[in-house]
Protein backbone atom coordinates (compact mmCIF):
# COMPACT_ATOMS: atom_id res chain seq x y z
CA UNK A 1 0.00 0.00 0.00
CA UNK A 2 1.23 3.79 -0.67
CA UNK A 3 2.67 5.06 2.56
CA UNK A 4 0.19 7.23 4.49
CA UNK A 5 1.96 11.08 5.05
CA UNK A 6 1.00 13.98 7.74
CA UNK A 7 -2.14 15.21 5.90
CA UNK A 8 -3.38 11.51 5.66
CA UNK A 9 -2.69 11.50 9.33
CA UNK A 10 -4.73 14.84 10.22
CA UNK A 11 -7.65 13.90 7.59
CA UNK A 12 -7.61 10.85 8.93
CA UNK A 13 -8.14 11.86 12.63
CA UNK A 14 -10.59 14.58 11.66
CA UNK A 15 -13.26 12.35 10.12
CA UNK A 16 -12.98 8.93 12.34
CA UNK A 17 -14.08 11.03 15.41
CA UNK A 18 -15.73 9.02 18.08
CA UNK A 19 -15.59 5.77 15.99
CA UNK A 20 -11.99 5.58 17.29
CA UNK A 21 -13.00 3.39 20.36
CA UNK A 22 -14.56 0.91 17.48
CA UNK A 23 -11.20 0.85 15.63
CA UNK A 24 -9.43 0.01 19.08
CA UNK A 25 -11.87 -2.79 19.53
CA UNK A 26 -11.22 -4.16 16.20
CA UNK A 27 -7.29 -4.10 16.81
CA UNK A 28 -7.86 -5.17 20.33
CA UNK A 29 -5.67 -2.08 22.06
CA UNK A 30 -5.30 -2.79 25.21
CA UNK A 31 -7.41 -0.49 27.88
CA UNK A 32 -4.60 0.97 29.87
CA UNK A 33 -2.66 2.12 26.67
CA UNK A 34 -6.14 3.80 25.48
CA UNK A 35 -6.17 5.99 28.46
CA UNK A 36 -2.95 6.78 27.52
CA UNK A 37 -3.84 8.62 24.35
CA UNK A 38 -3.86 12.44 24.84
CA UNK A 39 -7.62 13.35 25.84
CA UNK A 40 -9.73 14.21 22.90
CA UNK A 41 -7.27 12.84 20.42
CA UNK A 42 -8.42 9.39 20.49
CA UNK A 43 -7.94 9.11 16.40
CA UNK A 44 -4.53 10.16 16.45
CA UNK A 45 -3.42 7.99 19.37
CA UNK A 46 -4.98 4.79 17.29
CA UNK A 47 -3.28 6.02 14.18
CA UNK A 48 0.06 6.54 16.37
CA UNK A 49 -0.31 2.77 17.72
CA UNK A 50 -0.85 1.17 14.09
CA UNK A 51 1.72 2.97 13.02
CA UNK A 52 4.38 2.02 15.43
CA UNK A 53 3.49 -1.44 14.70
CA UNK A 54 3.38 -1.50 10.74
CA UNK A 55 -0.23 -2.49 11.13
CA UNK A 56 -1.78 0.72 8.73
CA UNK A 57 -1.69 -1.84 5.88
CA UNK A 58 -4.83 -3.11 7.62
CA UNK A 59 -6.49 0.16 7.74
CA UNK A 60 -9.01 -0.61 4.61
CA UNK A 61 -10.10 -4.44 6.26
CA UNK A 62 -10.77 -2.13 9.87
CA UNK A 63 -12.54 0.57 8.62
CA UNK A 64 -14.83 -1.56 6.24
CA UNK A 65 -15.76 -3.83 8.96
CA UNK A 66 -16.75 -0.75 11.32
CA UNK A 67 -19.04 0.61 7.86
CA UNK A 68 -15.96 3.77 7.55
CA UNK A 69 -15.31 2.80 3.94
CA UNK A 70 -16.04 6.52 3.06
CA UNK A 71 -12.78 7.56 5.09
CA UNK A 72 -10.92 5.19 2.61
CA UNK A 73 -12.60 5.92 0.11
CA UNK A 74 -12.12 10.32 0.54
CA UNK A 75 -9.01 10.28 2.31
CA UNK A 76 -6.45 7.69 2.39
CA UNK A 77 -7.36 5.74 -1.62
CA UNK A 78 -9.52 8.07 -3.48
CA UNK A 79 -10.49 6.80 -6.50
CA UNK A 80 -8.41 7.93 -9.45
CA UNK A 81 -11.27 10.49 -11.06
CA UNK A 82 -10.70 12.20 -14.74
CA UNK A 83 -10.03 16.30 -13.80
CA UNK A 84 -12.32 18.87 -15.45
CA UNK A 85 -10.97 19.84 -18.94
CA UNK A 86 -11.71 23.01 -20.65
CA UNK A 87 -12.57 20.17 -23.49
CA UNK A 88 -15.67 19.34 -22.31
CA UNK A 89 -17.06 15.65 -23.84
CA UNK A 90 -20.25 15.76 -22.70
CA UNK A 91 -23.11 18.43 -23.24
CA UNK A 92 -25.36 18.69 -20.41
CA UNK A 93 -26.43 17.16 -16.81
CA UNK A 94 -24.25 14.15 -16.71
CA UNK A 95 -26.64 13.00 -14.00
CA UNK A 96 -29.66 11.07 -15.22
CA UNK A 97 -31.37 11.08 -11.69
CA UNK A 98 -33.83 8.41 -11.68
CA UNK A 99 -33.61 6.92 -14.80
CA UNK A 100 -31.60 4.58 -15.83
CA UNK A 101 -29.02 4.82 -17.84
CA UNK A 102 -28.91 4.25 -21.63
CA UNK A 103 -26.66 2.88 -24.05
CA UNK A 104 -26.39 6.54 -25.21
CA UNK A 105 -24.92 7.48 -21.46
CA UNK A 106 -22.02 5.13 -21.11
CA UNK A 107 -19.46 8.14 -21.36
CA UNK A 108 -21.20 8.92 -17.82
CA UNK A 109 -21.35 6.11 -16.13
CA UNK A 110 -19.28 5.20 -13.79
CA UNK A 111 -18.57 3.23 -10.60
CA UNK A 112 -19.11 0.08 -12.51
CA UNK A 113 -15.80 -1.31 -13.87
CA UNK A 114 -15.39 -4.44 -12.37
CA UNK A 115 -19.02 -5.46 -12.72
CA UNK A 116 -19.02 -4.72 -16.44
CA UNK A 117 -15.81 -6.57 -17.41
CA UNK A 118 -17.47 -9.66 -15.01
CA UNK A 119 -20.47 -9.57 -16.44
CA UNK A 120 -19.42 -9.24 -20.37
CA UNK A 121 -17.55 -12.06 -19.86
CA UNK A 122 -20.13 -14.22 -18.92
CA UNK A 123 -22.75 -13.13 -21.26
CA UNK A 124 -19.59 -14.42 -24.02
CA UNK A 125 -19.02 -17.90 -22.11
CA UNK A 126 -22.65 -18.20 -21.23
CA UNK A 127 -25.95 -18.00 -23.16
CA UNK A 128 -28.17 -16.85 -20.39
CA UNK A 129 -27.28 -14.62 -17.36
CA UNK A 130 -29.98 -13.04 -14.98
CA UNK A 131 -28.06 -10.72 -13.27
CA UNK A 132 -29.94 -10.24 -9.43
CA UNK A 133 -29.68 -7.19 -6.93
CA UNK A 134 -31.89 -4.88 -4.46
CA UNK A 135 -34.20 -2.82 -5.93
CA UNK A 136 -32.05 0.36 -6.80
CA UNK A 137 -28.77 -1.11 -7.31
CA UNK A 138 -28.73 -0.33 -11.04
CA UNK A 139 -28.55 -3.50 -12.74
CA UNK A 140 -30.38 -2.16 -15.52
CA UNK A 141 -27.86 0.55 -16.02
CA UNK A 142 -25.12 -1.85 -15.54
CA UNK A 143 -26.57 -3.97 -18.64
CA UNK A 144 -28.16 -1.09 -20.65
CA UNK A 145 -24.73 1.56 -20.04
CA UNK A 146 -22.35 -0.99 -18.87
CA UNK A 147 -23.03 -3.69 -21.27
CA UNK A 148 -24.59 -3.21 -24.61
CA UNK A 149 -22.20 -0.50 -25.63
CA UNK A 150 -19.66 -2.70 -25.55
CA UNK A 151 -21.21 -5.57 -27.91
CA UNK A 152 -19.75 -3.89 -30.42
CA UNK A 153 -16.13 -3.35 -29.92
CA UNK A 154 -14.30 -6.42 -29.98
CA UNK A 155 -13.03 -6.72 -34.00
CA UNK A 156 -12.34 -10.37 -33.85
CA UNK A 157 -16.63 -10.89 -33.07
CA UNK A 158 -19.36 -10.16 -35.24
CA UNK A 159 -21.74 -7.18 -33.54
CA UNK A 160 -24.07 -8.45 -31.34
CA UNK A 161 -28.04 -6.64 -32.37
CA UNK A 162 -29.85 -6.41 -28.90
CA UNK A 163 -33.69 -5.51 -28.21
CA UNK A 164 -34.96 -5.39 -24.95
CA UNK A 165 -38.45 -5.62 -23.43
CA UNK A 166 -39.89 -5.63 -19.88
CA UNK A 167 -42.53 -8.06 -19.27
CA UNK A 168 -45.35 -5.88 -18.76
CA UNK A 169 -44.18 -3.14 -20.61
CA UNK A 170 -47.55 -3.07 -22.65
CA UNK A 171 -50.18 -4.65 -20.16
CA UNK A 172 -50.19 -8.08 -19.19
CA UNK A 173 -49.13 -10.02 -21.76
CA UNK A 174 -45.42 -10.39 -21.88
CA UNK A 175 -45.38 -12.44 -25.64
CA UNK A 176 -47.04 -8.68 -26.24
CA UNK A 177 -44.65 -7.30 -25.12
CA UNK A 178 -41.45 -8.75 -26.51
CA UNK A 179 -43.24 -8.91 -29.52
CA UNK A 180 -43.34 -5.14 -30.26
CA UNK A 181 -39.41 -5.10 -29.63
CA UNK A 182 -39.06 -7.82 -32.59
CA UNK A 183 -40.90 -6.27 -34.74
CA UNK A 184 -38.51 -3.75 -36.09
CA UNK A 185 -36.62 -6.93 -37.35
CA UNK A 186 -39.47 -8.82 -38.65
CA UNK A 187 -41.56 -6.70 -40.53
CA UNK A 188 -39.67 -7.56 -43.77
CA UNK A 189 -41.03 -11.35 -43.71
CA UNK A 190 -44.10 -9.85 -43.65
CA UNK A 191 -44.43 -10.40 -39.34
CA UNK A 192 -46.30 -8.12 -37.34
CA UNK A 193 -46.32 -7.42 -33.49
CA UNK A 194 -49.56 -9.45 -33.64
CA UNK A 195 -48.54 -11.95 -35.35
CA UNK A 196 -44.66 -12.42 -33.52
CA UNK A 197 -46.86 -12.31 -30.05
CA UNK A 198 -49.26 -15.09 -31.28
CA UNK A 199 -46.40 -17.73 -32.89
CA UNK A 200 -44.57 -16.77 -28.97
CA UNK A 201 -47.72 -17.37 -27.26
CA UNK A 202 -48.40 -20.57 -29.64
CA UNK A 203 -45.08 -22.46 -29.59
CA UNK A 204 -42.53 -20.47 -27.93
CA UNK A 205 -40.16 -20.85 -30.83
CA UNK A 206 -37.74 -17.77 -30.12
CA UNK A 207 -35.13 -19.38 -32.14
CA UNK A 208 -36.71 -19.42 -35.57
CA UNK A 209 -37.42 -15.70 -35.18
CA UNK A 210 -33.74 -15.08 -34.09
CA UNK A 211 -32.88 -16.47 -36.74
CA UNK A 212 -34.51 -14.86 -39.42
CA UNK A 213 -33.96 -11.62 -37.00
CA UNK A 214 -30.21 -11.79 -38.36
CA UNK A 215 -31.06 -12.25 -41.84
CA UNK A 216 -28.19 -10.52 -43.67
CA UNK A 217 -26.06 -10.24 -40.64
CA UNK A 218 -22.06 -11.97 -40.00
CA UNK A 219 -22.71 -15.85 -39.97
CA UNK A 220 -21.04 -15.30 -36.63
CA UNK A 221 -24.03 -12.51 -35.16
CA UNK A 222 -26.19 -13.58 -32.33
CA UNK A 223 -29.45 -11.42 -30.95
CA UNK A 224 -29.03 -10.80 -27.20
CA UNK A 225 -32.49 -10.13 -25.80
CA UNK A 226 -32.40 -7.98 -22.59
CA UNK A 227 -35.60 -8.59 -20.57
CA UNK A 228 -35.47 -5.77 -17.95
CA UNK A 229 -37.07 -5.68 -14.87
CA UNK A 230 -38.37 -9.42 -15.32
CA UNK A 231 -40.11 -9.45 -11.67
CA UNK A 232 -42.41 -7.69 -14.31
CA UNK A 233 -43.60 -11.13 -14.95
CA UNK A 234 -44.82 -11.89 -11.49
CA UNK A 235 -46.21 -8.45 -10.50
CA UNK A 236 -47.83 -6.84 -14.05
CA UNK A 237 -48.64 -10.42 -16.46
CA UNK A 238 -51.18 -12.53 -16.17
CA UNK A 239 -50.31 -16.32 -14.48
CA UNK A 240 -51.58 -17.96 -16.98
CA UNK A 241 -48.56 -16.29 -19.02
CA UNK A 242 -46.01 -17.30 -16.39
CA UNK A 243 -45.24 -20.89 -17.58
CA UNK A 244 -44.89 -20.99 -21.00
CA UNK A 245 -43.02 -17.24 -21.22
CA UNK A 246 -40.36 -18.78 -18.72
CA UNK A 247 -40.66 -22.31 -21.18
CA UNK A 248 -39.77 -20.03 -24.12
CA UNK A 249 -36.96 -18.48 -22.42
CA UNK A 250 -35.55 -22.00 -21.27
CA UNK A 251 -35.93 -23.16 -25.25
CA UNK A 252 -34.60 -20.24 -26.36
CA UNK A 253 -30.77 -20.57 -24.41
CA UNK A 254 -30.26 -23.99 -26.48
CA UNK A 255 -30.35 -21.88 -29.82
CA UNK A 256 -26.65 -21.21 -31.06
CA UNK A 257 -27.44 -17.96 -32.27
CA UNK A 258 -29.42 -16.15 -29.00
CA UNK A 259 -28.27 -15.18 -25.48
CA UNK A 260 -30.75 -13.83 -22.61
CA UNK A 261 -29.31 -11.44 -20.05
CA UNK A 262 -32.52 -10.09 -17.93
CA UNK A 263 -32.30 -8.15 -14.73
CA UNK A 264 -34.33 -9.18 -11.42
CA UNK A 265 -35.29 -7.99 -8.10
CA UNK A 266 -34.08 -10.30 -5.80
CA UNK A 267 -36.48 -10.35 -3.18
CA UNK A 268 -38.59 -11.93 -6.66
CA UNK A 269 -35.94 -14.72 -6.45
CA UNK A 270 -38.53 -16.98 -5.27
CA UNK A 271 -40.96 -16.77 -7.53
CA UNK A 272 -38.20 -17.67 -10.02
CA UNK A 273 -37.02 -20.99 -8.21
CA UNK A 274 -40.43 -22.34 -8.29
CA UNK A 275 -40.28 -23.34 -12.22
CA UNK A 276 -37.45 -26.09 -12.00
CA UNK A 277 -36.21 -24.99 -15.09
CA UNK A 278 -35.88 -21.71 -14.22
CA UNK A 279 -33.79 -22.64 -11.30
CA UNK A 280 -31.72 -24.48 -13.12
CA UNK A 281 -30.69 -21.56 -15.35
CA UNK A 282 -30.36 -19.96 -12.02
CA UNK A 283 -27.95 -22.24 -10.80
CA UNK A 284 -25.51 -21.55 -13.35
CA UNK A 285 -26.31 -17.84 -14.79
CA UNK A 286 -27.07 -15.89 -11.92
CA UNK A 287 -24.77 -12.57 -11.46
CA UNK A 288 -25.14 -11.14 -8.18
CA UNK A 289 -25.19 -7.79 -8.34
CA UNK A 290 -23.77 -6.13 -4.48
CA UNK A 291 -24.70 -2.40 -4.12
CA UNK A 292 -21.01 -0.32 -5.18
CA UNK A 293 -18.83 0.46 -2.39
CA UNK A 294 -17.60 4.18 -1.26
CA UNK A 295 -14.97 4.33 -4.00
CA UNK A 296 -17.13 3.02 -6.66
CA UNK A 297 -19.80 5.96 -5.11
CA UNK A 298 -17.42 8.77 -5.19
CA UNK A 299 -16.58 7.35 -8.67
CA UNK A 300 -19.89 7.96 -9.68
CA UNK A 301 -20.02 11.48 -8.19
CA UNK A 302 -17.12 12.92 -9.25
CA UNK A 303 -16.63 10.97 -12.59
CA UNK A 304 -19.65 12.26 -14.69
CA UNK A 305 -18.96 15.51 -13.64
CA UNK A 306 -15.42 15.95 -14.95
CA UNK A 307 -16.81 14.67 -18.29
CA UNK A 308 -19.36 17.38 -18.27
CA UNK A 309 -16.44 19.96 -17.09
CA UNK A 310 -18.16 20.54 -13.68
CA UNK A 311 -16.10 21.32 -9.91
CA UNK A 312 -17.57 20.29 -6.89
CA UNK A 313 -16.59 22.92 -3.83
CA UNK A 314 -14.16 21.46 -1.75
CA UNK A 315 -15.77 18.92 0.63
CA UNK A 316 -19.03 18.55 -0.89
CA UNK A 317 -18.38 15.33 -3.16
CA UNK A 318 -17.44 13.59 0.22
CA UNK A 319 -20.72 15.24 1.98
CA UNK A 320 -22.70 13.76 -0.73
CA UNK A 321 -21.34 10.51 -0.38
CA UNK A 322 -21.63 10.56 3.72
CA UNK A 323 -25.41 11.40 2.89
CA UNK A 324 -26.09 8.62 0.97
CA UNK A 325 -25.54 6.05 3.16
CA UNK A 326 -25.55 2.38 3.00
CA UNK A 327 -29.64 1.66 3.08
CA UNK A 328 -31.85 0.10 0.16
CA UNK A 329 -32.53 2.56 -2.46
CA UNK A 330 -29.54 4.92 -1.54
CA UNK A 331 -28.73 4.98 -4.94
CA UNK A 332 -31.25 6.08 -6.20
CA UNK A 333 -31.40 8.70 -3.78
CA UNK A 334 -27.86 9.90 -4.45
CA UNK A 335 -28.48 9.97 -8.39
CA UNK A 336 -31.57 12.50 -7.98
CA UNK A 337 -29.75 14.50 -5.70
CA UNK A 338 -26.88 15.12 -8.13
CA UNK A 339 -29.42 15.82 -11.22
CA UNK A 340 -31.28 18.46 -8.54
CA UNK A 341 -27.96 19.85 -8.02
CA UNK A 342 -26.90 20.19 -11.46
CA UNK A 343 -29.91 21.95 -11.91
CA UNK A 344 -29.80 24.41 -9.50
CA UNK A 345 -26.15 25.20 -10.19
CA UNK A 346 -26.96 26.55 -13.32
CA UNK A 347 -25.38 27.84 -15.82
CA UNK A 348 -22.49 27.93 -13.47
CA UNK A 349 -19.95 25.17 -13.35
CA UNK A 350 -19.18 24.81 -9.97
CA UNK A 351 -21.51 22.83 -7.72
CA UNK A 352 -21.81 24.39 -4.46
CA UNK A 353 -22.87 23.64 -0.89
CA UNK A 354 -25.56 26.46 -0.37
CA UNK A 355 -27.55 24.73 -3.69
CA UNK A 356 -26.96 21.04 -1.83
CA UNK A 357 -28.51 22.91 0.91
CA UNK A 358 -31.27 24.53 -0.46
CA UNK A 359 -33.21 21.08 -2.02
CA UNK A 360 -32.44 19.19 1.21
CA UNK A 361 -29.91 17.08 -0.13
CA UNK A 362 -29.58 12.99 -0.66
CA UNK A 363 -32.01 12.63 1.76
CA UNK A 364 -34.37 15.49 0.95
CA UNK A 365 -34.79 15.84 -2.87
CA UNK A 366 -37.08 13.81 -4.18
CA UNK A 367 -39.60 14.90 -1.21
CA UNK A 368 -38.88 18.65 -2.14
CA UNK A 369 -39.29 18.19 -5.83
CA UNK A 370 -42.86 15.93 -5.40
CA UNK A 371 -44.01 18.46 -2.77
CA UNK A 372 -43.03 21.94 -5.28
CA UNK A 373 -44.74 20.22 -8.25
CA UNK A 374 -47.80 19.11 -5.73
CA UNK A 375 -48.00 22.34 -4.06
CA UNK A 376 -48.30 23.84 -7.94
CA UNK A 377 -51.25 21.78 -9.09
CA UNK A 378 -54.96 23.32 -8.31
CA UNK A 379 -56.81 21.86 -6.02
CA UNK A 380 -58.67 19.49 -7.81
CA UNK A 381 -55.54 18.31 -9.54
CA UNK A 382 -53.95 17.76 -5.69
CA UNK A 383 -57.12 15.82 -5.04
CA UNK A 384 -56.66 13.14 -7.80
CA UNK A 385 -53.63 11.78 -6.06
CA UNK A 386 -55.55 8.96 -4.89
CA UNK A 387 -56.94 8.30 -8.21
CA UNK A 388 -53.48 8.18 -10.38
CA UNK A 389 -51.33 6.25 -7.79
CA UNK A 390 -53.69 3.43 -7.25
CA UNK A 391 -52.84 2.58 -10.71
CA UNK A 392 -49.02 3.32 -10.44
CA UNK A 393 -48.94 1.41 -6.73
CA UNK A 394 -49.78 -2.27 -6.06
CA UNK A 395 -48.61 -4.46 -3.11
CA UNK A 396 -47.28 -7.93 -4.03
CA UNK A 397 -49.66 -9.86 -1.90
CA UNK A 398 -47.21 -12.23 -0.51
CA UNK A 399 -44.20 -10.33 0.97
CA UNK A 400 -46.50 -7.18 1.39
CA UNK A 401 -44.02 -4.68 -0.46
CA UNK A 402 -45.42 -2.00 -2.50
CA UNK A 403 -43.93 -1.51 -5.94
CA UNK A 404 -44.76 0.83 -8.92
CA UNK A 405 -46.97 -0.60 -11.81
CA UNK A 406 -47.73 0.81 -15.28
CA UNK A 407 -51.27 2.06 -16.26
CA UNK A 408 -52.49 3.57 -19.68
CA UNK A 409 -52.85 7.09 -20.60
CA UNK A 410 -56.40 5.79 -21.54
CA UNK A 411 -57.43 5.41 -18.12
CA UNK A 412 -57.04 8.67 -17.28
CA UNK A 413 -58.60 10.05 -20.62
CA UNK A 414 -61.98 11.17 -18.78
CA UNK A 415 -59.95 12.68 -16.03
CA UNK A 416 -58.72 15.97 -16.20
CA UNK A 417 -57.97 16.43 -12.72
CA UNK A 418 -56.19 13.50 -13.08
CA UNK A 419 -54.13 14.35 -16.30
CA UNK A 420 -52.71 17.54 -14.57
CA UNK A 421 -51.57 15.95 -12.10
CA UNK A 422 -49.38 13.13 -14.05
CA UNK A 423 -48.77 16.46 -16.57
CA UNK A 424 -47.20 18.00 -13.49
CA UNK A 425 -45.32 14.85 -12.16
CA UNK A 426 -43.63 14.35 -15.81
CA UNK A 427 -42.73 17.66 -15.74
CA UNK A 428 -40.84 17.01 -12.48
CA UNK A 429 -39.20 13.64 -13.55
CA UNK A 430 -40.97 11.82 -10.90
CA UNK A 431 -42.90 10.13 -13.62
CA UNK A 432 -42.31 8.74 -16.77
CA UNK A 433 -44.92 8.78 -19.60
CA UNK A 434 -44.59 7.55 -23.32
CA UNK A 435 -45.83 9.26 -26.25
CA UNK A 436 -49.62 10.56 -25.50
CA UNK A 437 -50.63 10.15 -29.18
CA UNK A 438 -49.43 6.18 -29.05
CA UNK A 439 -52.56 4.63 -28.42
CA UNK A 440 -50.71 2.31 -25.84
CA UNK A 441 -49.30 5.41 -24.00
CA UNK A 442 -48.96 4.20 -20.41
CA UNK A 443 -47.40 6.16 -17.39
CA UNK A 444 -45.22 4.80 -14.41
CA UNK A 445 -43.43 5.94 -11.61
CA UNK A 446 -39.55 6.50 -12.17
CA UNK A 447 -38.68 5.12 -9.60
CA UNK A 448 -40.17 3.06 -6.44
CA UNK A 449 -38.17 6.03 -3.87
CA UNK A 450 -40.86 8.18 -4.18
CA UNK A 451 -43.34 5.90 -2.86
CA UNK A 452 -41.36 5.96 0.53
CA UNK A 453 -39.72 9.49 0.26
CA UNK A 454 -42.37 11.45 -0.24
CA UNK A 455 -44.86 11.69 2.76
CA UNK A 456 -48.37 12.42 1.74
CA UNK A 457 -47.87 9.07 -1.11
CA UNK A 458 -46.16 7.02 1.51
CA UNK A 459 -49.26 7.80 4.17
CA UNK A 460 -51.82 7.17 1.63
CA UNK A 461 -49.91 3.94 0.77
CA UNK A 462 -50.20 3.06 4.10
CA UNK A 463 -53.67 4.15 4.53
CA UNK A 464 -54.49 1.78 1.73
CA UNK A 465 -51.58 -0.70 2.09
CA UNK A 466 -54.32 -3.78 2.63
CA UNK A 467 -56.51 -2.71 0.07
CA UNK A 468 -53.82 -2.53 -2.23
CA UNK A 469 -52.76 -5.83 -1.42
CA UNK A 470 -56.22 -7.43 -1.50
CA UNK A 471 -57.06 -5.79 -5.28
CA UNK A 472 -53.48 -7.32 -6.68
CA UNK A 473 -54.39 -10.97 -4.34
CA UNK A 474 -58.25 -10.90 -6.16
CA UNK A 475 -56.71 -10.16 -10.02
CA UNK A 476 -54.19 -13.43 -9.47
CA UNK A 477 -57.02 -15.31 -7.89
CA UNK A 478 -59.04 -14.35 -10.86
CA UNK A 479 -56.95 -14.93 -13.65
CA UNK A 480 -56.02 -18.68 -12.06
CA UNK A 481 -59.51 -19.39 -11.76
CA UNK A 482 -59.77 -17.96 -15.52
CA UNK A 483 -56.89 -20.41 -16.36
CA UNK A 484 -58.53 -23.67 -14.98
CA UNK A 485 -61.94 -23.19 -16.69
CA UNK A 486 -64.26 -20.76 -14.55
CA UNK A 487 -64.64 -23.66 -12.41
CA UNK A 488 -67.97 -22.38 -10.18
CA UNK A 489 -67.01 -24.25 -7.24
CA UNK A 490 -63.96 -22.17 -7.27
CA UNK A 491 -65.38 -18.62 -7.05
CA UNK A 492 -65.81 -16.87 -3.45
CA UNK A 493 -68.46 -17.06 -1.52
CA UNK A 494 -70.17 -14.26 0.10
CA UNK A 495 -68.87 -13.75 3.03
CA UNK A 496 -65.32 -13.47 1.36
CA UNK A 497 -66.69 -11.14 -1.38
CA UNK A 498 -67.87 -9.09 1.18
CA UNK A 499 -64.33 -7.44 2.01
CA UNK A 500 -63.77 -7.13 -1.63
CA UNK A 501 -66.73 -5.13 -2.21
CA UNK A 502 -66.09 -2.71 0.75
CA UNK A 503 -62.59 -2.29 -0.42
CA UNK A 504 -63.58 -1.50 -4.24
CA UNK A 505 -65.77 0.85 -2.72
CA UNK A 506 -62.82 2.75 -1.05
CA UNK A 507 -60.56 2.03 -4.24
CA UNK A 508 -63.65 4.04 -6.55
CA UNK A 509 -63.36 3.68 -9.37
CA UNK A 510 -61.15 0.84 -9.86
CA UNK A 511 -60.93 -0.60 -13.37
CA UNK A 512 -61.78 -4.21 -13.57
CA UNK A 513 -61.42 -7.00 -16.26
CA UNK A 514 -64.24 -9.03 -17.45
CA UNK A 515 -62.71 -11.76 -16.14
CA UNK A 516 -62.44 -10.28 -12.87
CA UNK A 517 -65.99 -9.10 -12.50
CA UNK A 518 -67.61 -11.97 -13.07
CA UNK A 519 -65.18 -13.51 -10.98
CA UNK A 520 -66.78 -11.29 -8.07
CA UNK A 521 -70.48 -11.38 -8.63
CA UNK A 522 -72.25 -11.41 -5.60
CA UNK A 523 -73.05 -15.40 -4.73
CA UNK A 524 -76.79 -14.39 -3.88
CA UNK A 525 -77.29 -13.35 -7.79
CA UNK A 526 -75.40 -16.64 -9.10
CA UNK A 527 -77.42 -18.41 -6.44
CA UNK A 528 -80.66 -16.98 -8.40
CA UNK A 529 -79.66 -17.32 -11.52
CA UNK A 530 -79.29 -21.08 -10.43
CA UNK A 531 -82.82 -21.27 -9.19
CA UNK A 532 -84.11 -20.05 -12.65
CA UNK A 533 -82.44 -22.47 -14.47
CA UNK A 534 -85.15 -25.67 -15.21
CA UNK A 535 -82.33 -28.00 -14.96
CA UNK A 536 -81.65 -27.05 -11.28
CA UNK A 537 -83.02 -30.03 -9.21
CA UNK A 538 -85.85 -29.79 -6.39
CA UNK A 539 -82.59 -31.21 -4.10
CA UNK A 540 -80.09 -28.33 -5.17
CA UNK A 541 -83.09 -25.83 -4.81
CA UNK A 542 -83.71 -26.42 -1.53
CA UNK A 543 -80.01 -26.17 -0.73
CA UNK A 544 -79.64 -22.73 -2.82
CA UNK A 545 -82.88 -21.86 -0.41
CA UNK A 546 -81.11 -22.45 2.77
CA UNK A 547 -78.11 -20.65 1.48
CA UNK A 548 -80.05 -17.76 0.37
CA UNK A 549 -82.02 -17.44 3.58
CA UNK A 550 -78.52 -17.42 5.11
CA UNK A 551 -76.85 -14.15 2.79
CA UNK A 552 -80.23 -12.70 2.02
CA UNK A 553 -81.86 -12.26 -1.35
CA UNK A 554 -80.38 -9.44 -3.11
CA UNK A 555 -83.60 -9.01 -5.73
CA UNK A 556 -84.46 -5.08 -5.31
CA UNK A 557 -88.18 -6.00 -6.90
CA UNK A 558 -88.93 -8.03 -4.15
CA UNK A 559 -90.24 -6.07 -1.01
CA UNK A 560 -90.77 -9.34 1.27
CA UNK A 561 -88.30 -10.77 3.41
CA UNK A 562 -85.88 -12.93 1.72
CA UNK A 563 -87.46 -16.20 3.51
CA UNK A 564 -91.07 -15.83 1.47
CA UNK A 565 -89.04 -14.67 -1.92
CA UNK A 566 -87.18 -17.91 -1.92
CA UNK A 567 -89.85 -20.58 -0.98
CA UNK A 568 -91.51 -18.56 -4.12
CA UNK A 569 -88.63 -18.86 -6.17
CA UNK A 570 -88.04 -22.49 -5.45
CA UNK A 571 -91.46 -23.82 -6.50
CA UNK A 572 -90.96 -21.96 -9.58
CA UNK A 573 -93.12 -18.75 -9.28
CA UNK A 574 -91.77 -15.42 -10.61
CA UNK A 575 -93.40 -12.12 -8.84
CA UNK A 576 -92.74 -8.74 -9.32
CA UNK A 577 -94.11 -6.36 -6.74
CA UNK A 578 -94.89 -2.55 -7.55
Amino acid sequence: MTMFSGQHKVLFSRRLEQDWQDLADYFEIPTDQRRSFTPGRGPQGVWEWLEARDKLAELPDALHYIKRDDIMAEVLAPPSIPAPTTAVTWDGSPFPGLHPFTPNDAAIFFGRTLETAALLDRLRQERFVAVIGASGSGKSSLVAAGILPHLHESSNRAPWPWVRCTPGGLGNDPFVALAARLESGLERHGLNGRAIADKLRASGDLATLADRFLVGSPEAAQLLLFIDQFEELFTLCQPEFQHRFIAMLVRAVQSPRLRIVLTLRADFYHRCVEHSRLAALLRTGSFPLAAPDMPARLSMITGPAAVAGLTFEEGLAGRILRDTGHEPGALALMAFALAELYTACQPRTTLTHAAYDDFGGVQGAIAQRAETAYAELEVGAQQALGEVFKHLVEVDPERGIPTRKRALLAYFADAPAAQQLIDGFVAARLLVCDDPEDSDAAVEVAHEALLTHWSPLHDWITERFDDLRSLRHLRLEAAEWDRSGRIAANLWRHERLQPVAEMLERLQPVVLSDTERDFIRPEAERLLEEIDDPATTHQRRAIIGDRLAEIGDPLPALVWDSTVTVCLRLTGYQFRVG
